[in-house]
């Protein structure tokens, strides 16, 4: 049996993307009972119970690794013939399409007939229709026409139709930036598709409700400082509503001005036009020409147009700020804005330059489209013809070589960029046929001798603009612990990853049931290790609540029912914060032991439901049913309540007696939960008595008593209530109330870090594992060794990635940590150990940043204009300006660093940008970034 488990555990690991093939099928197994398989030699019954809601229908935002895995059909099958599934649960398969799985399919026809139905559907006055993305619009037409689900949209994001203050944002153009969909169509896509936000839910009713840009003082002043309008001009909006839209008097106008309550008279097709407030005459704006144009009788996404049209003419002044990106996730637009705002790339691929470097004949290259792609969508961005592009190409030559950029879902963006710096560098590799070069041990000689040697044997391999620009070398030293074996060597990199020096402590609220019901459970906040126990966290719940830590249980509470316990040595990680519960319990000995109670309200014509947290009692062994229905009924005294005289419910029923039981007050009940009446024929006997006296009515009784079902060691005692005793007699309102605990108030714990620090943890030596030893060619076998890495030389352009996500067997997670890096000035020489290196001091060109956690999230970028020095915030289309000030957040994910040019120059002796003292021969300097570009720019 444990050979077999160990062999399933290989199994049961998660699947990468490569592992998924058309015309499979995988299944979804709950991540709660593969814990218990993988620790418990009995797991019991395969259930997926926590991954389904009430109806039976999986839950939606669930996460792979955190919530469930999947498994093949063949491992599915194999589990299922060994322990079974549970009675009445169905297996929840998932076929993979083309290449990809998706968790939640769906039926699109009906979706399709309202879509379609759309096109001929007039707004009419009081109906409410929706705003929607236009790009993720688009997307979803693409799906239904084709159902591929590498074109599957993803959940509905309309966060870029939203400003700062969560109001529609003023710079939105109909059938660029959004469309519209009546009600029926947006209730099937959230049914469908769902939202990532309640704030994606953009409701309009026609004619009556507005645009809500903003308030209407606000709205004016954004009109006239966009329109350059002098501040002392007191203007005014009119509001002419068609009769196109609706069947209202086509004549209605109305005017908002800054002492308006409100802009509720605009609407998506509203005619603005924008006069003087006194006299009422139109106000005409001067163009560059001198020529007056008046502002009247166009839609409101007309005149928005024209407005951003005014800055998109300051824009071309400033030799292309900004350029919007439309038509891609939000994690490539964070990449490109970086790249596209590095100077010496952007000039390459903007003058052409690159096309004379194209290798189509490459193996390791992608025959030059992933090059001429990213080529035409740079001189599409910086041509000054555009306000926003849509790089289809692109994304879609990204798709065809890397499988996992393409359809809608989000991806990680470090690792797009990866992919684009490997395949623009082989796309446009000036080494044709590269030479085979056998790599020479390091042995004794000195770091320059095999540094350079290194970095020339790279070269003969290796040349073309991205290694002139992004590769640095990086020296890495292994020492074996058993003969003291040195192994050097150095290895060319374009980013550096570094390590986040972070305390893995998390704050956690858990409640705490106590035993005595008259206290209110209570939710503490607790610090805790990421990676601790549920031992570990019991002790500091026992330190704030001077309770032993063996009189605590932790529970897995679904549905009101216990889905299993947490014992001291399962992780922290494997609580479901939302379900889970922390009980105090008293010790029992060998004269009691402990049941769990179910309260349940019986149902006519269904299943009893349970209607509150299950509650421990402790019991002796061998109680009788009337002594266990007086204690019981003790226990819940808190929660009992004296009943309404006026109830008619109860006037027909005999009196509640709260001592004597009938022999009906305990069943065994088959209620489609395995249950057992033997369960309780050891450990727990309970004795019905004979005596005529002791037998009361079952009218007479609060409730009845039936056994349910064993966990473990545990009995599982049902109390049924009727519907009418429930509501005469038990205090719902009482049983719900919770406490918070004075800990609960404490501010979480800001950690903060210095981009140095990263820096010397990337750079400390470190022991290797066990997983990953090294092959010590002295010792003839693998040894745990010391490894260090250190920095020999350093590139132009200097890329850094902040190690946010973290991955381990058991835990899944993305640190939130702001790291304080430097805007300007980055040192990095003191890490750099090439003794002929000179100074080496970098600027912040762009920043890539992640906010969210695993998964998902959101993806922007912050880049410095290389014309006007300014910083801009890329926030899928939507561009701000931004001061310096606000670059610096926990978000920041990819740094990019330019360096100094008065203290560089580029060097291909040993890699990257050496500094002009170094002792290499430098003759060759002017023509390493060859193709046009000039350094002098740099």
């Amino acid at each position: 049996m444990e050979t077999r488990k160990a062999e399933w555990s290989e199994l049961l690991k998660l699947p990468n993307p490569t592992d998924f093939h058309d015309g499979e099928t995988w299944y979804l197994l709950s991540q709660s009972w593969l814990s218990t398989f993988q620790e418990s030699p009995t797991p019991g019954l395969i259930d997926n119970s926590d991954l389904l809601d009430e109806k039976g229908e999986l839950k939606k935002g669930l996460e792979m690794g955190k919530d469930f895995s999947i498994v093949s059909q063949e491992t599915w099958n194999d589990l299922v013939e060994e322990y079974s599934v549970l009675p009445q649960q169905e297996p929840i398969p998932r076929n993979v399409v083309g290449s990809n799985l998706y968790i939640y399919p769906s039926d699109l026809s009906r979706l399709k007939e309202l879509v379609s139905s759309l096109n001929n559907k007039k707004m009419q006055a009081g109906e409410s229709w929706y705003l929607i993305d236009y790009r993720w619009y688009t997307a979803l037409k693409t799906y239904l026409d084709d159902g591929l689900e590498d074109n599957h949209p993803g959940a509905i994001d309309n966060a870029k139709l939203l400003g700062v203050n969560e109001y529609l944002s003023s710079c939105i153009y109909e059938r660029v930036d959004f469309d519209y969909v009546d009600k029926p169509t947006w209730d099937e896509m959230v049914r469908i598709f769902t939202m990532n936000s309640e704030k994606d839910c953009i409701e309009r009713k026609v004619m009556l409700d507005g645009h809500k840009f903003d308030t209407p003082e606000s709205l004016i002043e954004k009109i006239r400082e966009r329109l350059s309008m002098d501040s002392s001009m007191d203007i005014k909006i009119k509001v002419e509503n068609p009769s196109k839209f609706s069947k209202l008097d086509s004549s209605r106008i109305t005017y908002v001005t800054k002492d308006s309550n409100s802009i509720d008279a605009i609407t998506f097709g509203s005619i603005l036009s924008v006069e003087k407030h006194s006299p009422a005459k139109p106000l005409k704006l001067r163009n560059k020409n001198n020529s007056m144009d008046i502002l009247t009788q166009f839609p409101p996404a007309i005149i928005w147009h024209l407005i951003q049209k005014d800055v998109r003419r300051k824009i071309r002044s400033l030799a292309s700020v900004v350029y919007r990106i439309s038509g891609i996730l939000v994690f490539m637009n964070s990449i490109i804005q970086g790249l596209s705002n590095t100077p010496p790339i952007t000039e390459y691929f903007a003058n052409d330059n690159y096309i004379e470097d194209i290798n189509k004949t490459n193996p390791l290259g992608m025959k030059g489209e992933i090059a001429k792609a990213f080529g035409e969508m740079i001189k599409l961005m910086w041509s000054g013809n555009y306000s926003y592009i849509v790089p289809r190409s692109f994304k879609s030559a990204v798709g065809r070589f890397a499988p996992q950029f393409s359809g809608y879902q989000q991806q990680d963006s470090q690792e797009l960029l990866t992919f684009l710096l490997d395949g623009l560098h082989e796309d446009l590799n000036r080494v044709k046929q590269k030479p085979y070069i056998e790599i020479k041990d390091s042995g004794d000689r000195a770091d320059e001798e095999v540094a350079l040697e290194a970095w020339d044997v790279y070269k003969k391999r290796n040349d073309s603009v991205i290694l002139d620009v992004f590769h640095g070398l990086l020296k890495s030293t292994l020492i074996c612990p058993v003969c003291s074996k040195v192994s050097v060597t150095f290895d060319p990199f374009c980013y550096l990853s570094l390590p986040l020096p972070v305390h893995r402590d998390i704050q956690i609220k858990i409640l705490l049931v106590w035993y005595d019901l008259s206290k209110a459970p209570t939710t503490f906040k607790l610090t805790v290790s990421k990676t601790g126990t549920i031992a570990d966290l019991l002790k500091v719940l026992s330190r704030e609540t001077k309770i032993p830590e063996d009189h605590f249980k932790v529970a897995d509470i679904f549905n009101n029912k216990l889905h299993k316990e947490l014992l001291s040595h399962n992780l922290i990680s494997e609580i479901d914060r939302e379900n889970a519960l922390i009980y105090e319990v008293p010790p029992t000995t060998n004269e009691n032991t402990l049941c769990y109670l179910y309260l349940r309200e019986e149902k006519e014509k269904s299943l009893s439901t349970i209607f509150h947290r299950p509650i421990f009692l402790r019991v002796k062994k061998g109680i009788s049913a009337e002594e266990f229905y007086d204690l019981t009924l003790s226990h819940l005294s808190h929660f009992i309540k004296k009943p309404d005289p006026d109830d008619t419910a109860l006037k027909n029923n005999d009196e509640i007696k709260a001592n004597g039981v009938s022999e009906s007050a305990l069943e065994t009940q088959d209620d489609n939960e395995n249950e057992d009446s033997s369960l309780a024929s050891e450990d727990f006997k309970m004795n019905v008595g004979d005596d005529e006296d002791s037998q009361r009515s079952e009218k007479s009784l609060m409730f009845r008593l039936c056994i349910l079902n064993l966990h473990g060691h545990l009995l599982v005692i049902g109390l049924e209530w009727t519907t009418e005793n429930k509501m005469a007699y038990f205090d719902q309102e009482l049983a719900q109330v919770v406490h918070q605990d004075k800990s609960t108030q404490k501010a979480p714990t800001k950690q903060s870090i210095k981009l140095t620090d990263c820096l010397e943890l990337y750079t400390t030596t470190e022991k290797l594992g066990e997983d990953d030893a090294w092959y010590c060619p002295r010792c003839s076998e693998h040894q745990q060794a010391t490894k260090k890495f250190d920095l020999w030389s350093l590139p132009s352009i200097l890329v850094i990635s902040l190690k946010r996500f973290s991955y381990t067997r058991n835990w899944r997670d993305k640190l939130d940590t702001l790291v304080d890096f430097p805007i300007n000035g980055l040192d990095m020489s003191p890490y750099i150990i090439n003794p002929n290196y000179g100074p080496a001091v970098y600027d912040l060109i762009a920043v890539s940043n992640h906010y969210g956690g695993m998964g998902g999230g959101h993806y922007t970028a912050m880049a410095k204009n290389k014309n006007d020095g300014e910083w801009y915030n890329f926030d899928d289309s939507n561009v701000q300006l931004k001061k310096e000030k606000d670059v610096v957040t926990p978000a920041a994910y990819v740094l990019f660093y330019r360096r100094r040019e008065t203290q560089s120059k580029v060097s291909s002796s040993t890699g990257g940008s050496t500094s002009t003292c170094t002792s290499y021969n430098n003759s060759h300097i002017p023509n390493e970034l060859n193709n046009g570009i000039d350094i002098k720019k740099w």
